[in-house]
């Protein structure tokens, strides 16, 4: 529900920002509010759920009741039946009402993105949670989200931007995603777009002039879901031995 409640919001806000030149490039910040919201909807369960889940493992885990990997197989899994569908809805409705392109294969790119941006998120989300309690995990989680995206917009000035911004931009998985969702808005020879009341040639009708003046004229849709899969798998690793430390014996011992 909280999907389509956030997919409308955005919708209105940007409603046919592609349908007119003049507002073309408030694409980028469209891109900005999707995959901001697409993280924090898919992020903030883990958050919740990891750290009051961590009390029960201990006794269990200890027990050998079950593994800790078939745990986190489980605790994906669970959450891939609400996220997939949720994630089509979230991208169509904002792709439908902001007035992209009527394209079907452009609307399964944003779709994809959508879903990596999801699995991402979780992995993440998974990755604080499993770090820290409750309460500490609830600051951390959106402080970590928002010096991303602090970072990710490093290059939107346009120009060179210095060798160490760049290394905190891409390291930053909000830039690559970002770069995924402008390359479904803008990129594969997308059309020019329509400018009803303009009488001359308007610099923002051609959608990779919008690009290189953003600082994104050489973003590429297959190096956002390769890099973007493997921080997946990065922050899935990173949990799984962030857990069994805190499930050891000798580390519980010392905590009390």
């Amino acid at each position: 529900m909280a999907h389509i409640v956030c997919s409308i919001i955005i919708g209105l806000i940007f409603y046919n920002v592609s349908r007119n030149a003049q507002y073309s490039i408030f694409n980028y910040f469209l891109a900005i509010a999707f995959i901001t919201s697409a993280i924090f909807l898919a992020m903030a369960p883990m958050l919740a759920t990891v750290p009051r889940d961590i009390r029960y493992m201990k006794s269990e885990y200890f027990n050998q009741w079950y593994r800790l990997s078939s745990y986190l197989m489980a605790m994906v899994t669970a959450q891939l039946p609400i996220l997939g569908p949720m994630s089509v809805v979230f991208a169509s409705i904002i792709f439908i009402v902001t007035g992209q392109p009527m394209q079907l294969w452009r609307l399964l790119l944003l779709i994809g993105i959508t879903l990596l941006t999801s699995l991402v998120s979780l992995s993440f989300g998974l990755l604080i949670g499993s770090a820290f309690n409750g309460l500490h995990g609830l600051f951390i989680g959106p402080l970590g989200i928002g010096i991303m995206l602090l970072f990710t917009n490093l290059a939107s000035t346009g120009g060179d931007i210095p060798l160490y911004q760049k290394v905190l931009m891409y390291g930053s998985f909000m830039r690559h995603i970002l770069e995924g969702v402008l390359e479904s808005f803008f990129g594969f020879d997308r059309s020019d777009f329509p400018c009803p009341n303009c009488d001359w040639v308007f610099a923002f009708t051609k959608p990779k002039y919008i690009l290189k003046l953003l600082g994104c004229g050489d973003i590429s849709y297959l190096r956002a879901v390769i890099v973007s899969s493997g921080i997946t798998i990065l922050f899935s690793l990173l949990s799984f031995l962030i857990l069994k430390r805190r499930l050891n014996v000798k580390y519980l011992s010392r905590r009390r």
